[in-house]
């Protein structure tokens, strides 16, 4: 049937709560992790006369009008820069994250472009070797400054063997088991 749009405004309820899936990793982190520590340590970087500062979980409606996404990068290199506020805070929020068990530092994400070599996809081999499992790097300076706690054990690395593929062809390539990113390639 064809139909015409005749322009009529119209009025919807929405409820917010129905748009972010129940599982989302921030869900998560709204429900086990306490945030109001972030106004007291922004607090002194602000002028009495200023807006409140926004930080993260804002809690904007739809309504809400959303602030550019200069304005916080901004912040960080102009109100930030000299100080280590903003590495506290990360600090503080991956150390609740690690103790509530919504991450364990196990998996790496990049930010990188897939550049598919030039192998047969049949030139492969799979090895099995050895590879020792640590924290990733941001967690380096997260353990520098728990060392500095009474109560502060250092975790020791666990060997564990790894299979993975290998092309014979090319040794300098990796693989990729991604779906839209598939095969042996570099990542640039």
């Amino acid at each position: 049937m064809m139909g015409r749009k005749d322009g009529q405004m119209q009025l919807i309820a929405i409820n917010l709560e129905t748009l972010v899936p129940e599982n989302h990793l921030l869900r998560k982190i709204n429900q086990l992790v306490d945030l109001s520590f972030i106004y007291d340590k922004l607090t002194p970087c602000y002028s009495k006369k200023a807006a409140p500062p926004l930080t993260l979980f804002c809690g904007f409606d739809l309504w809400d009008k959303v602030p550019d996404h200069s304005l916080f990068s901004q912040n960080r290199r102009r109100r930030f820069g000299d100080s280590s506020v903003l590495v506290e805070i990360f600090n503080h929020i991956v150390r609740e994250c690690i103790q509530k068990g919504i991450v364990t530092g196990e998996a790496v994400v990049s930010d990188d472009s897939f550049v598919p070599a030039n192998v047969a996809s049949y030139s492969f081999e799979k090895v099995t070797k050895e590879v020792e499992q640590s924290c990733i790097h941001y967690l380096d300076a997260l353990d520098e400054e728990l060392h500095k706690q009474v109560v502060y054990k250092k975790s020791t690395p666990v060997a564990k063997e790894k299979t993975i593929p290998k092309s014979t062809t090319d040794i300098d390539c990796g693989y990729s088991s991604q779906e839209n990113k598939g095969g042996f390639g570099y990542l640039a």
